[in-house]
């Protein structure tokens, strides 16, 4: 009785533990978000009064939450870097994968008729509730790589399932903004633009993809994955000579 009585107590601290360092975490990684990208640090009213984004604040508690959980087994970290995509994208992600921790990554400006300007606070927090979300398709984004490259996936199955992907993860924010986010945004009077956070994305995915211009599966597909499956087809063939 007394060995499984000290067995739960060292289980409990090192719940406690456990929960103290993700927290912590957490704590760091909010921090250094709002220092690096300034304008996720306040939003606006409708009178221009500034709303800072303090702890106290629905923003701040929903970035906490994020970080303070793992991916993959995996905490993920914000990384002051742009995001390694094109000039249009503003936001990214790196999955966490093979021990190694995974990134969200914010455009800090973006050039508009020639010139870079600072993000605003609904494209930052926009951007990045979705890459939120959809950082947490990465078993799926692995599993589906490891099938095209096994020859399961051809090219329009791979390209299509990721794109499925992408589209559940604008659905689920546009069900969020909705609830959580809406809600705080008039309780404090703050001005946003509804649209940046997904609102008038399509009820299904046949519609979303129809009108969509988003390109990057196929692109990858062509210029990363099918270069990587032909070397692997003329190493096999070499090896059978």
């Amino acid at each position: 009785m007394k060995t499984l009585l000290k067995i739960c107590l060292i289980l409990i601290a090192f719940d406690c533990y456990a929960e103290t360092a993700a927290l912590e975490h957490a704590k760091k990684q909010v921090k250094q978000m709002l220092r690096d990208r300034p304008k996720m640090a306040y939003f606006l009213t409708k009178d221009n009064k500034k709303v800072v984004i303090d702890e106290n604040a629905m923003p701040y508690k929903y970035a906490l939450q994020f970080y303070s959980k793992r991916v993959n087994t995996e905490f993920i970290f914000w990384s002051s870097e742009d995001p390694k995509k094109p000039a249009g994208y503003r936001a990214d992600h790196i999955i966490p994968r093979h021990g190694k921790p995974g990134k969200i990554r914010l455009r800090k400006t973006f050039k508009i008729n020639g010139r870079n300007r600072d993000l605003a606070a609904d494209q930052l927090w926009g951007s990045f509730i979705y890459e939120t979300i959809n950082i947490k398709n990465a078993k799926y984004f692995i599993k589906y790589y490891k099938d095209a490259v096994n020859g399961k996936l051809n090219r329009n199955e791979y390209v299509t399932l990721n794109q499925k992907l992408e589209y559940s993860a604008l659905v689920k924010r546009k069900e969020m903004f909705v609830r959580d986010w809406l809600p705080w945004a008039r309780k404090n009077k703050i001005r946003l633009n509804a649209a940046l956070y997904g609102i008038n994305v399509p009820s299904s995915f046949e519609d979303w993809i129809r009108g969509c211009l988003y390109t990057y599966w196929e692109n990858y597909y062509d210029n990363v994955l099918f270069p990587y499956l032909e070397k692997v087809k003329k190493y096999q063939k070499s090896k059978r000579r």
